[in-house]
């Protein structure tokens, strides 16, 4: 009985959100991240819309995520489950209903919010003073 009781719960784990790899996993120590997370559709199309990428964000390895409680948008989601990635939606202020857009580091940490878009000329500065950032500039300089 117990050997049948550890094989379902074993088979629960492998099955449940927390074993997929989220956005955030997946995207620690290759990506920065541009959330907008929120409750309502229609709001997060609207900021979607206004952080479009801009020339920039590729040099950076900065993509936008787009997250609600239902659902998960982002470009490399291929790559990860994200059906529902509570992971999102637990960091501090996005499981409110006003929408946030937060700037999350390659090392998985929030490095930004605001309560409406961040255009480039706050966010490229924010990113740039960045160690690892600082790093990659010098690296691809050959300094």
């Amino acid at each position: 009985m117990k050997s049948a009781l550890a094989f379902i719960l074993a088979g629960l784990a492998l099955t449940s959100p927390a074993a997929a790899d989220s956005v955030l996993e997946k995207a620690r120590w290759s990506d920065r991240l541009l959330v907008v997370c929120g409750q309502d559709p229609a709001t997060l199309a609207w900021h979607q819309q206004k952080l479009v990428e801009a020339e920039g964000y590729a040099e950076r390895d900065l993509s936008v995520v787009i997250a609600s409680p239902r659902s998960v948008t982002w470009e490399k989601a291929a790559m990860c489950s994200v059906e529902s990635d509570g992971s999102l939606m637990a960091l501090e202020g996005c499981s409110g209903t006003a929408p946030q857009v937060l700037l999350i580091g390659k090392d998985g940490g929030v490095k930004g919010r605001w309560a409406t878009a961040a255009g480039t000329d706050t966010l490229f500065p924010l990113i740039d003073a960045m160690p690892m950032r600082l790093r990659e500039m010098a690296s691809r300089t050959g300094e």
